[in-house]
């Protein structure tokens, strides 16, 4: 049994047993567990690979592949989804308007020009679609293939 520092037991006693965890992880644990699953995922796939799943048996080269998007999905997930569609419209759109003088104080004054602004050259709903199929294909392998994580 480890030690715990008594300043830590007292956190613990005070919120009712709960471990006192970083703000980020009360409120968004899945980003937290998707950090830590990438950085693991990351560290297996630095190794060598020398066994597989079945699945992949007379393809070995394709788990690697696998738990590469395993790990592009967690790491999307980690980021806040840096690629997703929205992500790059949104930050050129916000771009374009400081551009144009409307500051991101001025947004809600300027509503309107701005909402005209989204509304032009918006991403698709087919673009939209790939990125968080893309995203779930790496979550669903990691789930189909969790307990064959070991080497």
């Amino acid at each position: 049994m480890s030690k715990m520092h008594s300043r830590k037991k007292q956190i613990v006693k005070a919120q009712g047993g709960i471990p006192a965890y970083p703000a980020r992880f009360r409120y968004e644990p899945f980003t937290v567990f998707a950090t830590f699953l990438a950085d693991g995922l990351r560290v297996f796939r630095k190794g060598p690979l020398h066994s597989h799943p079945i699945d992949f048996e007379g393809h070995a080269e394709d788990w690697g592949k696998a738990i590469d998007k395993m790990i592009w999905s967690f790491d999307q997930i980690a980021n806040e989804y840096p690629d997703h569609p929205y992500t790059a419209f949104f930050e050129k759109r916000w771009k374009e308007a400081e551009a144009n003088g409307i500051s991101l104080m001025q947004v809600y004054k300027d509503r309107v020009k701005f909402d005209k602004m989204l509304e032009e050259k918006k991403p698709t709903d087919e673009a939209t679609t790939a990125y968080t199929g893309r995203v779930q294909e790496g979550l669903d392998l990691f789930a189909k293939y969790f307990q064959d994580l070991w080497d």
